[in-house]
């Protein structure tokens, strides 16, 4: 069973962040942790859809610093999860997905950074028509949330 522990935190306007890993606890109960992650997940999600698009650009580019710093930190415990995962048989598929080397963290990091790049899409209006009973409708962008 594994449970989340914080590598590294910080905050961007005023809103917490922090920088997560797993850890195996046999006495963890995996329910539990997944129920608290996903209550952590949502309302960081609310933060940041009411964070101002610089702010979001800005965490995002502290996210992908945070991983550079915490790299050391996020490859030994995915060791760890891939010796788990070996003892539990995957297949050759599933451990290549799962491995991380430098070089796959790097590109992670980059790909977050590439993202802050982007233009905010929150807000954006995506169409707007009227309708016949002169009903003015407008199609906005909004955070999606969290899946899964």
């Amino acid at each position: 069973m594994h449970h989340w522990r914080i590598l590294q935190t910080g905050r961007v306007s005023g809103t917490s962040i922090a920088m997560m890993d797993t850890m195996t606890d046999q006495t963890a109960d995996l329910g539990e942790t997944m129920l608290r992650v996903g209550r952590n997940a949502r309302e960081a999600s609310r933060k940041l859809g009411r964070m101002s698009p610089a702010d979001r650009t800005r965490g995002l580019k502290a996210v992908a610093g945070a991983i550079r710093a915490a790299s050391d930190k996020i490859l030994s415990a995915n060791e760890a999860d891939m010796t788990a995962a070996r003892e539990k048989g995957l297949d050759a598929a599933m451990l290549d997905r799962l491995a991380l080397d430098a070089a796959r963290l790097e590109g992670i990091a980059s790909s977050v950074e590439a993202v802050a790049e982007l233009g905010d899409p929150i807000g954006r209006e995506l169409a707007r028509w009227e309708r016949p009973n002169g009903l003015d409708i407008a199609r906005v962008a909004v955070p999606l949330g969290v899946i899964g």
